[in-house]
């Protein structure tokens, strides 16, 4: 791509080293034996440390790599650190490596995609990328089989950003048709359909959508398009033809935000090391901690909710619950949301429910009010039927109507708040905004014609990932 971005830093960790994260510096600071020595007292320091982040978690696992949830100390902000088990890099190294913009990823699938809380992509997992010079080729063999270029499984060489075009190509016909364009029951059978570079072309696919395909999954490398050729596509820009896509641009980052300056000085940094990490481009902790506070600026201004923002939460919410309640994942009951049942947090059952909150977690919606008309609409609503069922995860043989009791209980039983806004449509909120566990998200009831079964399809509005994954994985 013309506009290459950065790759997120990974870490580096052997039995007998000092483990460092990516291309921040490997030099322990006072700062950071100030800070572990400063929570050395406290239990959570007993979740081991890699400078100021604390390792909560493993959250996936990889044939060289391990991904860990870890929060910093000092912000509280949730980062995915990296563990690769090799020999560590010098400083030069690391920073040749991660500033030079020519970077060819290697390993582009569905499953490195990943949406931010704004719903934009990031491209995860940068452990086979590479630098690339064009005239310089590549050789090694890396990536998913799916989504590798043919010239991958010929064992030619390539330049780079050849084989990440045919990854794109391949993630794009997936999302539009739900389907892998090349696959078999094993290597050898997905290495032949490959090769011939023979696919699909579903019924429903646009023309120019197909017209796109067909000028970037080519078998000769050389005639394959470029990134800005896909740019300039006449599908991608449907809708936006007066304002092409162009490049994106990294924007000029702020580095006299006095705001987050202000913060790290309470923290125990001083303005000094703030501004020499930041102009010199240091890349070690005190810019780390500074980027991370600028994540959500909008959390600057306030990490708690007033008592005049409980009054006004959507849905008649009550804040969340203190401290002292227990809040885990509930044990299931046995029916077919066992799964479902299993993976919402929960606060105690025992707190009554106040009449106003009551009311506002049952609303008007049609067929409760409403002319006779609306009413009639409502009660012969049917559940949309869905062709794929590739991400359809909670299943079921009951009437939709018992389908939908039966997850109401689901919801009430782990003090979620729900409202119906379709008859097969509900939005549904865990905790208030500002809890660390908040989460909305709609559910629909739907149903698999192929299969003659009803389906929950989930969409997450706000909150983490992975609350929501814990709603949502099988």
């Amino acid at each position: 791509m013309s506009s290459a971005r950065t790759p997120l830093p990974t870490l580096n960790e052997r039995d007998t080293e000092q483990p460092t994260l990516g291309h921040l510096d490997s030099k322990p600071s006072s700062k950071s034996n100030m800070l572990q020595g400063r929570n050395s007292a406290t239990s959570a320091d007993k979740q081991p440390h890699i400078g100021n982040y604390r390792l909560l978690k493993t959250i996936g696992k990889g044939n060289f790599t391990m991904v860990k949830l870890a929060r910093h100390i000092l912000p509280g902000k949730e980062v995915a650190v990296k563990i690769i088990d090799k020999t560590q890099l010098n400083s030069s190294s690391v920073q040749k490596l991660f500033h030079e913009k020519f970077i060819v990823q290697r390993d582009l699938k569905a499953e490195n995609l990943l949406l931010d809380a704004d719903m934009n992509i990031k491209i995860v997992d940068f452990g086979f990328s590479n630098e690339f010079t064009f005239g310089n080729k590549l050789d090694t063999f890396c990536g998913s089989p799916p989504y590798a270029a043919p010239e991958l499984f010929q064992g030619k060489k390539y330049d780079g950003p050849e084989v990440d075009v045919w990854s794109l190509e391949v993630i794009l016909y997936t999302l539009v048709s739900g389907s892998l364009p090349f696959d078999g029951q094993n290597l050898k059978e997905l290495w032949e359909q490959v090769l011939r570079g023979k696919y699909h072309i579903p019924f429903y696919m646009s023309t120019d959508c197909e017209n796109l395909l067909k000028k970037f999954l080519i078998l000769n490398p050389s005639k394959r398009g470029t990134l800005e050729q896909i740019m300039k596509d006449r599908w991608m820009n449907v809708g936006h033809e007066d304002d092409e896509l162009k490049p994106y641009v990294e924007s000029l980052p702020d580095y006299k935000d006095p705001r987050r300056t202000q913060l790290m000085v309470s923290m125990g940094y001083t303005r000094e090391e703030i501004q020499d990490s930041l102009v010199g481009q240091r890349y070690n902790e005190v810019m780390a901690t500074y980027l991370l506070l600028g994540y959500k600026s909008s959390e600057l201004e306030s990490d708690t909710i007033t008592l005049k923002d409980q009054q006004n939460l959507p849905y008649g919410v009550t804040p969340a619950s203190p401290p002292g309640h227990s809040q885990g994942w509930r044990g299931a009951s046995g029916s077919i949301f066992s799964k479902f049942t299993s993976k919402f947090v929960h606060r105690n059952l025992n707190e009554p429910e106040s009449k106003d909150r009551v009311e506002m977690l049952r609303p008007h919606v049609v067929g409760s009010g409403g002319n006779d008309k609306e009413k009639e609409e409502f009660q012969e609503a049917k559940p949309r039927s869905l062709c794929f069922t590739w991400s359809m995860k909670t299943t079921g043989s009951m009437e939709p109507n018992e389908m939908m009791r039966e997850i109401r209980k689901v919801l009430d039983a782990n003090s979620c708040q729900s409202e119906l806004h379709e008859k097969y449509m509900l939005l549904c909120m865990h905790c208030t905004p500002g809890h660390k566990n908040f989460m909305q998200w709609e559910m629909e009831m739907c149903k698999l014609p192929r299969l003659s079964l009803n389906s929950v399809w989930f969409k997450r509005i706000s909150g983490t990932s992975m609350a929501f994954k814990k709603a949502n994985e099988l």
